[in-house]
């Protein structure tokens, strides 16, 4: 069974992707959606008290040894989320990536329930917002 980080990935967004098919998160409905970001908690927190993530730290380790763009000592840890978030954008846009779509509302929602949780989220997607709205004509 693969659980490295792009399975967990790929099972949370399919996971996302299924309720909104469904119809089974709604706009107007916060009830619906926060029962569904607690759904989504437990499913997390479940798996990883398993320990189905304790290989993600040392995949991470590998992967940012080996990806130092040219930056020498420059770490990714140094950028603030919103930079991330305008980095991520311009790569998107200059590699010819169609552009991400991010639940910014559901988020600014989880934000205001969970008393700023979720503000690094928030930031990130502001800076690829931002990004996103330079790169364009």
């Amino acid at each position: 069974m693969d659980r490295g980080p792009a399975s967990f990935l790929r099972t949370m967004w399919v996971r996302i992707d299924s309720w909104l098919t469904r119809g089974q998160i709604k706009r107007g409905r916060p009830m619906d959606t926060l029962k569904k970001l607690s759904e989504l908690h437990d499913y997390v927190k479940k798996n990883y008290e398993q320990g189905h993530y304790d290989d993600v730290k040392k995949d991470y380790q590998n992967w940012s040894q080996s990806h130092d763009y040219g930056q020498e000592g420059a770490s990714t840890t140094s950028k603030t989320d919103f930079q991330m978030g305008y980095d991520q954008a311009m790569d998107d846009f200059q590699t010819g990536r169609p552009f991400r779509r991010y639940p910014d509302k559901l988020v600014d929602l989880g934000n205001s329930v969970f008393g700023n949780k979720l503000e690094e989220l928030s930031a990130f997607i502001k800076g690829y917002r931002e990004g996103q709205q330079h790169s364009q004509p």
